[in-house]
């Protein structure tokens, strides 16, 4: 029994890193005999491989890292397909087509791929689409079953015929928040056998606090006296995420937003990365915090975690903090899971989304109407409600990760085999009360 992963591009962005291990770990657990392959770009430059090594997981570059080659792939696959319905059958020498064809079930983890964001150029919209759609299309054309699961879905702008395709076909669409069921809907598509299974990056265990203390003295970072002298903790979590410009503007806002909170109470800023880049530091998020701090310049006080830490590492270091503003959203996942306040910098529809799960949508701003005055009295407003907040979270935090272990049922019971008419009729019989429920 076979499942190819797809989907996830890159373990330097630590929040796909955290939905891989999680949905690995889960099935390793449900199935411990099944094979596990995940197509990452190009693997030998990854980090992280010994956390894949220990869930038995091997590593393929997808054949969409060469454009040119997976044009020819896809021919090949489309006429594999045409020579199957004239009944006729046609083994190409395709290692990629191999791959597909002996997969029992392909699951794609494109996490919000399939979003269109606020503000980022179409061209790399496009490209991001493209590269996701892909391993779908051709399981698709070599008749492999396919799995998306826990995703963020909706709008897909001109790509919305293609993707109607392609979700209508697969054997089962999962969905990590209410938001993208409605965006289902408008996109035309039969929301009743879409189930809402919430992220699995929920279940990532977090570093325990004698580590994340060891952590962060080796950044040379010391929690424990900067709250012996009366300051607050803010963990801050930005990236490269949009265009320049709108870059260049967001980061001066939520500067100047420091600097404001800094003026009213002692603050301490801790800078937490979500993503690196394993090809050149300067598109990473440790150069972001470092340009953060530059920007806000003398008298605020920014720590900047600079090393290189898993999912589960910078997770633990949220703990510290006694709220997080992000503008990516699984630091808002980490630190939802582990109770804490959280502002999340929106850039496009998933936030929402998230933020719905908890009845905290106020606590979203987009991206385009970040000013440092509305940021900084937002802040000041979480923390001033930071115990009914996180008695509310926590309480959230519990019944999510208990639905999000019942999807990871229900992936295991599909990669194990289930018929597409059984994924219909249980998702029939239960997503309309899942949807009530969230």
């Amino acid at each position: 029994m076979k499942t190819l992963i797809t989907g996830i591009v890159s373990m330097s962005n630590r929040g796909t890193a955290a939905i891989l291990l999680s949905v690995a770990a889960g099935l390793r657990a449900r199935l411990p005999d099944l094979t596990l392959e995940v197509e990452l770009f190009y693997p030998e430059k990854q980090d992280m491989q010994e956390h894949l090594a220990t869930l038995g997981m091997t590593v393929t570059p997808p054949v969409i890292q060469s454009p040119l080659r997976a044009g020819g792939v896809l021919l090949l696959a489309g006429a594999s397909a045409a020579l199957r319905k004239v009944g006729l059958k046609c083994t190409f020498r395709s290692r990629t087509l191999r791959r597909y064809s002996e997969a029992g079930t392909i699951v794609d983890l494109s996490a919000e791929a399939f979003v269109w964001y606020y503000t980022t150029g179409v061209v790399d919209q496009v490209r991001r689409f493209l590269i996701h759609i892909y391993p779908l299309w051709l399981a698709g054309l070599m008749g492999t079953p396919v799995i998306i699961y826990a995703q963020s879905l909706g709008p897909w702008a001109f790509f919305g015929p293609l993707l109607r395709r392609i979700v209508k076909r697969a054997a089962s669409v999962t969905v990590r928040d209410p938001t993208s069921l409605d965006r289902l809907a408008k996109e035309g598509i039969d929301v009743s056998r879409v189930q809402i299974t919430p992220d699995p990056a929920f279940l990532l265990p977090s570093a325990g606090e004698e580590k994340v203390q060891d952590y962060l003295e080796r950044e040379g970072i010391d929690v424990a006296a900067v709250r012996r002298k009366g300051y607050r903790v803010i963990g801050i979590c930005l990236g490269q995420v949009l265009d320049p410009a709108e870059h260049s503007s967001l980061m001066q806002e939520v500067a100047q937003a420091l600097k404001r909170l800094s003026q009213g109470q002692r603050t301490y800023f801790l800078f937490v990365p979500n993503s690196y880049n394993t090809l050149s530091e300067k598109s990473g998020d440790v150069c972001v915090g470092y340009e953060l701090r530059g920007l806000a310049g003398e008298g605020v006080e920014i720590g900047v975690v600079a090393g290189h830490y898993g999912p589960g590492e910078l997770k633990g270091m949220l703990q510290v903090c006694d709220l997080v503003i992000s503008l990516r959203m699984h630091p808002v996942i980490g630190g939802l899971s582990l109770g804490i306040p959280c502002i999340l910098i929106a850039f496009n529809d998933k936030a929402y989304g998230l933020f719905g799960l908890y009845g905290l949508e106020r606590y979203v701003v987009r991206c385009d109407e970040v000013a440092a005055d509305s940021l900084a009295k937002l802040a000041e407003v979480a923390l001033s409600e930071s115990m009914a907040l996180r008695r509310s979270i926590a309480q959230r935090t519990a019944w999510l990760c208990e639905r999000s272990g019942l999807g990871l049922d229900l992936l295991a019971e599909l990669v194990r085999g289930a018929t597409a008419s059984t994924v219909t009729q249980h998702s029939h019989g239960h997503s309309q009360e899942r949807r009530r429920g969230l």
